[in-house]
């Protein structure tokens, strides 16, 4: 007896691609005049039908229509091969190869995964909390639902303080990720986005200047920068925060972040109005908590 048999391993397609999933007669023999069913998980959920050199669509699933199509050219050697075009994250699962006659053929199974990757993950800050600022990290267009971590100047893993996802009409995954960032923390922190089905990474960091300490007053930087564009501009916001304490008074810490695109500064930005534009330096002095500008660089 002839029995069906699948490539005896997992098939893996990218969402938008088009996909070969492989079945075959042994031993060989046209298979032509047979009638060939490829179903997911029940008879009922027919995916393609084929009988007597025919395609039928009477019984095929609606998610289907127009993406597949038997491979003619191995008909006569027995391939009875599916193509499915324009994959979708739905498409992921087993598929079941069937002939005509149960009786006469095994069925082979072949599992279909499917992934998807985006571009790099989006930093933005989101406000004061808890003695430090909430840096948000979110990226969209991933199948399966990724992972999202942070890590340290020391590629050390640190905790999200929340983490939520969703899911669009497509099936396509939307991670985001938030963290507290205080000011024991300096160096590059890094939001990184990895598909736990391809292993595929995307990175963006965020570099955190350190406070400066002088006899007048301190402030601590942050500046946004996408993994590999050092040498690209980069954007930031600019606001104030009480950071510090000690027994005397409060130190006032200035987060500043700013926004040059082409060369060219565009705006900075208070978290409650906007304060300039051009490229500016702020400082606040503790001993007059007063805030005194001078014109940067341009």
């Amino acid at each position: 007896d002839a029995a069906l048999v699948g490539p005896g391993h997992s098939v893996t397609a990218t969402v938008g691609q088009d996909v070969v999933l492989p079945c075959h007669l042994s031993p060989q023999q046209d298979a032509h005049s047979l009638e060939v069913r490829w179903i997911r998980n029940r008879l009922s959920e027919t995916v393609h039908h084929y009988h007597n050199g025919e395609d039928l669509y009477e019984e095929q699933m609606g998610a289907y229509a127009e993406r597949t199509e038997l491979a003619r050219d191995g008909l006569s050697a027995g391939s009875l091969d599916l193509q499915i075009s324009r994959v979708r994250p739905s498409d992921d699962g087993l598929y079941i190869c069937t002939v005509g006659d149960t009786d006469a053929y095994d069925k082979a199974i072949v599992e279909l995964e499917v992934s998807a990757t985006s571009a790099d993950p989006h930093l933005s800050l989101g406000g004061y909390e808890a003695g430090g600022v909430r840096v948000l990290c979110r990226s969209a267009g991933w199948y399966p639902l990724p992972q999202l971590l942070w890590r340290d100047a020391r590629r050390q893993h640190l905790p999200s303080v929340s983490q939520t996802h969703s899911q669009d009409q497509e099936g396509l995954f939307e991670i985001e990720g938030a963290i507290i960032v205080t000011g024991s923390v300096e160096g590059p922190l890094s939001c990184m986005v990895r598909s736990s089905r391809t292993q595929q990474e995307r990175e963006s960091s965020l570099h955190i200047a350190g406070t400066n300490s002088t006899a007048r007053g301190r402030s601590l930087g942050l500046a946004f920068l996408p993994a590999g564009m050092e040498t690209q501009p980069f954007s930031c916001c600019l606001f104030s925060a009480p950071f510090f304490h000690n027994a005397q008074s409060i130190w006032t810490v200035l987060l500043f972040i700013w926004f040059e695109f082409l060369g060219r500064p565009v705006w900075c930005q208070q978290l409650d109005s906007l304060i300039l534009v051009g490229s500016f330096q702020l400082g606040i002095f503790y001993d007059s908590m007063t805030p005194r500008w001078s014109r940067g660089r341009e």
